[in-house]
């Protein structure tokens, strides 16, 4: 079985190569995510695009409609990837103006017990969006600190229990895996949930928004060597 890796928080052109280098299958970039340190501006995005080999997907946060497609235009990514609150309503309207991939965040918190929390509640969403033209969705990890709470780049991991029943539920649906996902736990991530791709940024970096080298390779390592041994 194949995996696919998305290197997320992309920052500068040298990472961006770093990253295409090693494997991964996509690069991630943040434009005017004003919550966000590795938050960049359209034209550093759009650097991006112009110089990767690999696919640039942009992700966005609560933007307006007609700003997201704005982005798009100038910008030109292989996808866009919804990380905020968008409702239904904005997903169908956003998926019939643009021709390039749509992917959603799914937020499941850190501190939710799988034993008390339906699966059902994030199968239902994820079918529906799914049938509005979604193609890939990020299960991702929200975290409350200060009566703020984080969607992603969070560093830290839900319970994986969790994906591996939404998985279960949802065999056609193409998951990602994301939120604290290391070189060090990536086997064990494969492992238990078995998802199509998995997602990550601060695992790899040696500061925020500054991709490790070192890092990449031997999360690529263990990623490759998993499919070829399954552990």
């Amino acid at each position: 079985m194949s995996f696919l890796t998305k290197i997320c928080g992309i920052t500068n052109v040298n990472d961006a190569l770093m990253v295409a280098d090693a494997g991964a299958d996509y690069l991630g970039v943040l434009v005017n995510v004003e919550c966000s340190p590795r938050s960049v501006n359209p034209n550093t995005a759009k650097q991006f695009v112009s110089v990767s080999s690999i696919p640039v997907i942009m992700l966005t946060f609560n933007h307006p409609i007609d700003q997201v497609l704005e982005f798009v235009e100038f910008v030109k990514p292989a996808g866009v990837q919804l990380a905020g609150n968008e409702s239904k309503e904005y997903v169908q309207k956003l998926r019939d103006k643009i021709n390039c991939e749509l992917w959603k965040s799914i937020h499941i918190s850190v501190s939710d017990d799988v034993r008390a929390v339906d699966s059902g509640q994030f199968t239902e969403v994820i079918d529906h969006l799914n049938t509005l033209g979604v193609g890939i969705f990020i299960l991702d990890s929200a975290v409350r600190s200060n009566n703020t709470i984080h969607h992603g780049g969070t560093g830290q991991s839900f319970d994986w229990s969790l994906a591996q029943l939404v998985k279960k539920q949802l065999p056609d649906v193409s998951l990602f895996l994301a939120g604290g996902i290391t070189p060090d736990n990536i086997t064990e991530a494969l492992f238990q949930v078995s998802p199509d791709g998995v997602d990550l940024s601060s695992g790899v970096e040696e500061a925020v928004g500054k991709k490790n080298p070192a890092l990449v390779n031997q999360l690529m390592e263990k990623v490759r060597n998993f499919e070829v041994t399954g552990n």
